[in-house]
């Protein structure tokens, strides 16, 4: 080969391949040995086969006399290195006649990193297009200018509705600026944000949503595209939901049970405390109930506790707790008591609510309860104690002939 010609094809960027008509290499530059790892005598001593170990031999015949034929032809394909990496690349094989001789002239381009480069783009598309996440983007000036269908399904909102729009305009309202102002703090300061968050859909309906930002920066640093990732999590907060409440509250009536009473308990006493005004807990138990149970079977006692909650919080006022702490126990915890003799009132409507006949499934019956009061700070100054001191109360008044109530503080004096 001329050596001006054969300079001039090693200072060439992409690989130069010269084959013979039997797929010999009898000729290859300084990048086609960069790229394969081969020295140019090594090349000389391999076949096309060798570098493309997949190339069926029994089509190569074919292969000539089209490429003759067409005279040039492009191609991708993959060729095997010397140490064993199996790379991409594009071809561009030309017939060449040289000095009487037949050859193939291959210029071979490494496009490994464009195709890794074109299955990122495509993975990513495929994530886009296919998630289940809800995504937007926006420019720098927080203008949206792309969506997925997640987005669409998700929101109500189609790709003409929302372009060029600020996002604001999902905001449900919900949140307080303060909550949006710590959301930009973060993503100024950080350039990512997430949390959980309450927006609107295209139907009006509020729902919240668990959403992450995250912010892409241009060469010179500054904001170039943000990325919101966000999914419905209405099912998660009902599930969430569902268990606080069976943890909390008695699944028959309603009422908080013993864990959220006494925790209310903890609340009123600390608030009492603060503004310096007592407290008064009332332990209820039942008089009867175990006899009703017995002769009429669970579902008509149920049905009896139902009753007796519900007389009980209409003697009550809407900021004093009720709960149901066992079987037939009930709590009451009236807070921020100015007047301590109101309470006897309260009473007295709460015995003659309790003692009313019920009818229950066309069974008439009579019930009574006894009543221990417990006051902060007088009787105790911590729950567990004051619940207890009401509790011993109670038990003087069922000793006393039950449907009557007992303080605790009678207890004290009879001891002294």
């Amino acid at each position: 080969m001329h050596q001006l010609s054969k300079i001039s094809m090693d200072m060439a960027y992409d690989a130069i391949l010269w084959l013979a008509l039997d797929g010999s290499i009898v000729y290859s530059n300084f990048s086609a040995s960069r790229y394969l790892g081969y020295s140019e005598e090594e090349l000389t001593q391999l076949t096309i086969f060798d570098l493309d170990p997949n190339y069926p031999r029994e089509v190569w015949p074919q292969h000539v006399a089209e490429h003759k034929q067409k005279k040039s032809v492009s191609l991708e394909s993959k060729h095997l290195t010397k140490d064993g990496r199996m790379i991409d690349v594009e071809i561009s094989c030309n017939y060449v006649e040289w000095d009487g001789q037949e050859y193939f002239c291959s210029i071979v381009r490494d496009i490994t990193e464009r195709k890794e480069s074109d299955n990122s783009l495509k993975l990513a598309s495929l994530i886009y297009s296919e998630t289940s996440q809800a995504m937007l983007v926006t420019d720098q000036e927080n203008e949206i200018i792309a969506i997925n269908p997640a987005f669409t399904a998700l929101t109500g909102y189609a790709w003409d509705e929302v372009l060029g729009k600020n996002p604001k305009f999902l905001s449900s309202g919900r949140q307080d600026k303060s909550f949006y102002d710590s959301m930009w703090e973060s993503l100024h300061l950080r350039g990512t944000w997430q949390g959980e968050i309450w927006n609107r859909r295209k139907n009006g309906e509020i729902y919240p949503e668990w959403l992450s930002i995250n912010t892409v920066y241009d060469e010179k640093g500054a904001v170039y595209r943000r990325i919101a990732l966000f999914t419905d999590i209405t099912e998660i907060k009902k599930s969430e939901e569902l268990i606080w409440n069976q943890a909390n509250y008695d699944a028959l009536t309603g009422l908080p049970n013993r864990r959220m009473t006494l925790d209310r308990l903890d609340f009123e006493i600390k608030k009492s405390r603060r503004e310096n005004l007592p407290l008064v807990v009332l332990f209820i138990d039942l008089d009867g109930f175990k006899e009703v149970n017995d002769t009429f079977g669970h579902d008509i006692g149920d049905q009896l506790l139902i009753e007796v909650s519900q007389r009980i919080l209409k003697c009550v006022r809407e900021s004093d707790t009720l709960g149901r702490i066992g079987g037939d126990e009930f709590v009451v915890i009236l807070g921020e008591v100015v007047d301590i003799d109101s309470t006897d009132r309260i009473l007295k409507e709460m015995l003659n609510a309790i003692s009313e006949p019920y009818l229950l499934q066309n069974h008439a019956v009579t019930i009574s309860a006894s009543i221990g009061l417990a006051l902060f700070p007088d009787d105790s100054e911590d729950a567990s104690t004051l619940l207890k001191s009401a509790d011993k109360a109670m038990y003087e008044a069922k000793h006393r002939g039950k449907n009557q109530h007992c303080w605790y503080s009678e207890l004290k004096t009879a001891t002294r």
